[in-house]
């Protein structure tokens, strides 16, 4: 048996794709295998949050599972760092169960290796996150920390299903209201339409960060777009769909927005104020997860 303290799945009752009811079959399932599995569902945003904080403070080795989509997982992925800050003796294990929208996390580093298959394993492994820091925010990722036009297209691609025709339909019309964005990198000015910094292959099932996993290297890819013009902007993206853009790795990453300026964390948003001195970087093996 898993050597767990609780096992607890946190679950939105509001959320698109049946979380509640994916949430009670994992719950029903778990039991004939054996394990009790507690369920929490949220009622405000930020709750799951609340919850996973809650959880990983007060057990040593909790499994905290998100069923949701990326965001809900973002949510539960900060809470517990925020436990382990507070103390470092806490080692909680997180995993998902793809819900909402979409999950990218799920499908890109578990596949379609059911959840207690790996609880019945007992090896969870270390994840790197991407982490998000300025004056006054401090923020971790699991999946992609982006600005711009791709993390943009991205989510709305995750909410339908998808045919090349709409796919196109979709892209377009998140063109049609965006402008670009200005920040400081290397010391000069740049307009940009895009500027990812990802830790998955991929996005939204046909966008393609990466060509190699960098789940576990203590590193993240940045792909970044120059903004030369919608039509340009629209062939970059399509070209994403095709294969992956030649990337740069990194560990850290600094820039200096301009304006204030929003900002995507596996599709939560926050926002940058203007003038700020913003460093992403990536924390190595910073969780135990089960994928």
């Amino acid at each position: 048996m898993a050597q767990f303290d609780r096992i607890i799945a946190i679950y939105n009752p509001n959320s698109t794709n049946n979380a509640a009811e994916k949430a009670e079959q994992f719950k029903t399932a778990a039991k004939k295998a054996g394990f009790t599995v507690h369920l929490f569902k949220t009622t405000h945003a930020g709750h799951a949050e609340e919850i996973a904080f809650a959880v990983a403070k007060q057990y040593k080795r909790p499994l905290i599972i998100s069923v949701s989509g990326d965001g809900g997982y973002n949510e539960v992925i900060n809470g517990v760092m925020r436990a382990r800050q507070t103390d470092d003796t806490k080692r909680p294990v997180v995993a998902v169960i793809g819900a909402g929208n979409a999950n990218d996390h799920k499908r890109t580093t578990r596949g379609n290796t059911p959840l207690l298959t790996l609880i019945k394993r007992d090896k969870p492994k270390p994840i790197d996150l991407v982490r998000l820091t300025t004056k006054d925010i401090e923020r971790y990722a699991h999946s992609y920390i982006g600005l711009g036009i791709t993390p943009e297209v991205g989510i709305e691609l995750n909410k339908h299903s998808l045919t090349f025709v709409k796919e196109l339909q979709i892209i377009l019309k998140t063109f049609r209201d965006f402008t670009p964005f200005e920040i400081i990198i290397d010391g000069k000015r740049k307009r940009l339409g895009s500027l990812v910094f990802a830790n998955i292959p991929g996005m939204a099932k046909i966008i393609k960060l990466s060509d190699k996993p960098t789940l576990s290297d203590g590193k993240f890819d940045i792909v970044k777009l120059s903004y030369r013009g919608k039509w340009r902007l629209i062939l970059d993206m399509l070209l994403l769909a095709i294969r992956a853009k030649r990337s740069r790795s990194a560990s850290t990453s600094t820039f200096r927005t301009t304006s204030k300026l929003p900002v995507q964390l596996d599709g939560e948003i926050e926002e940058l104020p203007a003038r700020s001195e913003v460093v992403i970087e990536s924390i190595h093996e910073a969780i135990e997860s089960l994928y």
